[in-house]
């Protein structure tokens, strides 16, 4: 486990940690002044709840959180509230480091939170919480999920390679997933390395098309830009692909070097019932995907962590997770 990731980690941890205590000790102060004790329960419980929805669960909109929430996952993202759009910049591959530090900060936390022994801010509340695992921490997976409400869609890290925007399947939506709730794409490609050398972009194995964006269309719409400026060697005729489109109609981008070249290994875009993104080898891309709702975001938040805060006697109880018993 690589120390440096280990330490931001801990660090982060900390800091929100911190913010915790501070609210704790002030709901705690308040309900010594309560008089009635089922009262203190379901206040203690929520605001458990409530923190911990906060640390683990949301990313925020908020500059101080947002920038605490960004030294953990593997990305950057730009959403604001009462905006309809999101945009998430990663690069792919991603740094083993990158992917391994979230893994670390939701399994330290769920340590600490479990660990009466460790948890100095323990207010005789019981947490059943379980998150994913990567190798490391005894588990199998390598993919993270983010789940963008009310839309039911999900943004999913499947491994260092891939990228994905989808349906989300969970009980956690209130709602359905709904297509013609997206309206639009924008995807940059940016080249940060100077040895690549991408020559050709094919549109499923022909040539691509360029098309003016038409507000009167009920179709869906995406952007592809390439941004070579800092490749020295890539000779690209064209920059830009973009069209509407139909749901479930195959619409595969593919960047790459017609010689073989071991330099630039492809670069693959398809956008069908959702959008996947991936690259393998050692060079990564910088890539920024944007997405556009008809109607306004609610909340982007982390899919994969489930908890159920207990009052001291069992009677009171709140869960994120559908299948716990409420």
């Amino acid at each position: 486990m690589n120390q440096k990731g280990m330490m931001f980690t801990l660090m982060a941890l900390f800091l929100v940690l911190g913010i915790i205590a501070f609210n704790e000790d002030s709901m705690s102060k308040w309900m010594l002044e309560s008089e009635s004790t089922k009262s203190i329960d379901i206040s203690s419980v929520e605001n458990k709840y409530a923190n911990i929805m906060e640390t683990v669960i949301l990313l925020h909109t908020n500059s101080y959180r947002k920038e605490i929430d960004e030294r953990n996952i593997p990305f950057t993202y730009l959403w604001a509230e009462d905006s309809n759009s999101i945009e998430i910049k990663q690069n792919i591959p991603l740094n083993t480091v990158d992917l391994e530090n979230y893994f670390n900060f939701i399994n330290i936390y769920n340590f600490y939170l479990s660990d009466n022994n460790y948890n100095n801010v323990f207010d005789g509340l019981e947490i059943d919480m379980n998150s994913i695992k990567n190798a490391p921490w005894g588990g199998t997976t390598e993919e993270l999920r983010f789940l963008v409400k009310p839309f039911c869609y999900q943004y999913r890290v499947n491994g260092e390679e891939e990228m994905i925007l989808e349906e989300a399947k969970t009980k956690k939506c209130s709602g359905v997933f709904v297509q013609s709730n997206i309206a639009r794409f924008d995807i940059t490609v940016a080249v940060r390395n100077f040895e690549e050398d991408f020559n050709v972009i094919s549109c499923s194995g022909g040539a691509c098309p360029e098309d003016a964006f038409n507000p009167a269309s009920t179709d869906p719409y995406y952007r592809i830009e390439i941004n070579d400026e800092n490749c020295g060697n890539c000779n690209l005729s064209q920059k830009v692909i973009s069209k509407h489109f139909a749901w479930g109609s195959d619409n595969n981008i593919t960047i790459y070097n017609d010689g073989g070249s071991p330099e630039s290994t492809e670069v693959k875009i398809r956008i069908k019932d959702d959008v996947n993104i991936s690259r393998y080898g050692e060079k990564s891309i910088e890539i920024r995907l944007k997405t556009e709702f008809e109607e306004d975001i609610k909340s982007f938040e982390f899919l994969d962590f489930n908890y159920t805060v207990y009052s001291r006697d069992g009677k009171v109880r709140k869960s994120n997770n559908p299948l716990a018993i409420e």
